[in-house]
């Protein structure tokens, strides 16, 4: 076999181009994905889902009293101690508080209707136990999720399928 004949790899402008071809269908399908009404509610709900187990292990592991309050427009809520100082994120710095307008892939979500007591707040006490319970409408768009968090164990359904323990 003559050198000439031999099979070549890819060149370094084949990969370049390969990137930007990729690059290129990421940034028209990741919004196209996201915009998807469902899809978006879905992942809000369930992240609120998480947040809210997140704050009642926090309540029962660290010993001390913790609430969620829901924004009264519907903008997102925040994890506070039971003196209303903010606790930190589960993940990276900062507060634990959550504002649909300022994240892209929540925006739109909304915070429809809160019905938890007169605080629009869910309490955990010190042992982790759900001191109240309520409802929560979440929405985006014409789509709506319907969450329900139940007094003392704190169990959480989205659309009444029981979002599992992590």
């Amino acid at each position: 076999m003559s050198a000439a004949s031999k099979p070549r790899g890819f060149t370094l402008l084949h990969l370049i181009l390969m990137l930007v071809a990729m690059t290129g269908l990421a940034s028209v399908g990741i919004p196209a994905w996201f915009s998807q009404e469902s899809v978006t509610l879905d992942n809000a709900a369930q992240l609120l889902a998480r947040d809210l187990r997140d704050a009642q292990d926090r309540a029962a592991f660290q010993h001390r009293a913790v609430r969620v309050e829901f924004d009264s427009q519907g903008d997102g809520y925040q994890v506070v101690d039971s003196h209303g100082q903010p606790l930190r994120a589960p993940v990276g710095d900062g507060e634990f508080l959550r504002v649909y307008s300022r994240d892209a892939v929540f925006r739109g979500v909304i915070i429809e209707s809160v019905d938890t007591g007169p605080e629009n707040a869910i309490h955990f006490g010190p042992r982790g136990v759900a001191l109240n319970g309520g409802r929560l409408v979440i929405s985006f768009g014409d789509e709506r999720r319907h969450l329900e968090i139940e007094a003392t164990t704190g169990d959480v359904t989205v659309d009444g399928e029981a979002v599992p323990a992590y």
